[in-house]
């Protein structure tokens, strides 16, 4: 299944891989494209880099602060790609293109396992 289990059942390990196999996806974007247009890196984003952010997250749900910050940062990382304008905040970007903050998918996840 691909999911990072730890004798402790603390999920720093699964999120540390998330987060790095994410993070590269999200360099070979930035590498490859040289249109950065927000409407293509939105598209590439949501269908390269966020299903690895959440995959199996109904087995692994972080509960650590550290781990959603790890997970929230890439997302914070491309969303600053995305936009041309410096001084929106985060929140502000992801209002604009119609994202989540990663924890609020995880949680509406894990009400819908239990």
């Amino acid at each position: 299944m691909g999911v990072i289990i730890r004798q402790n059942l603390k999920s720093s390990s699964q999120c540390a891989a998330a987060v790095k196999s994410a993070n590269r996806m999200l360099g070979m974007i930035n590498r490859t494209f040289v249109n950065k247009d927000s409407a293509i890196v939105l598209r590439l984003y949501q269908s390269l880099v966020r299903p690895k952010l959440e995959y199996s997250v109904q087995a692994w749900r972080q509960h650590l602060r550290k781990d959603i910050d790890l997970l929230e940062k890439v997302q914070k990382k491309d969303t600053g790609l995305m936009v041309r304008d410096k001084s929106l905040s985060y929140y502000q970007r992801l209002k604009k293109f119609g994202l989540t903050l990663l924890e609020t998918y995880i949680i509406k996840v894990a009400w819908r396992f239990e």
